[in-house]
């Protein structure tokens, strides 16, 4: 994604996914934490310093346990992008995020 992101502010970066043969219920999934592989210590110097920022999953793998079974593939997946900060006037942005899901 590329982002501004001051000084004591963090974004976070969220997935989940479904299998086609799970039957629960995509909505009832848990998000899961990806990793920020961009050097953690990455902040923008000023508001018009957009900065490439890259996550991945843990591994590199989505697989899950649900219900005892274990599932490598996903048919469904969704991604949740959360912006936090110490202060409430100087929030970071994101200009544009972008998806790769390799099943």
């Amino acid at each position: 994604m590329n982002a501004y992101k001051p000084k004591g502010t963090d974004v976070h970066v969220y997935y989940k996914v479904k299998n086609v043969d799970d039957p629960d219920d995509f909505d009832l999934k848990n998000y899961v934490l990806m990793s920020q592989e961009t050097t953690a210590g990455t902040i923008s110097k000023g508001k018009n310093d957009i900065q490439e920022f890259i996550y991945k999953t843990s591994g590199e793998t989505t697989a899950y346990t649900s219900n005892s079974v274990r599932y490598e593939t996903f048919k469904t997946f969704a991604v949740k992008i959360a912006l936090v900060a110490n202060t409430t006037y100087d929030m970071p942005r994101v200009r544009d995020m972008r998806a790769i899901a390799l099943d």
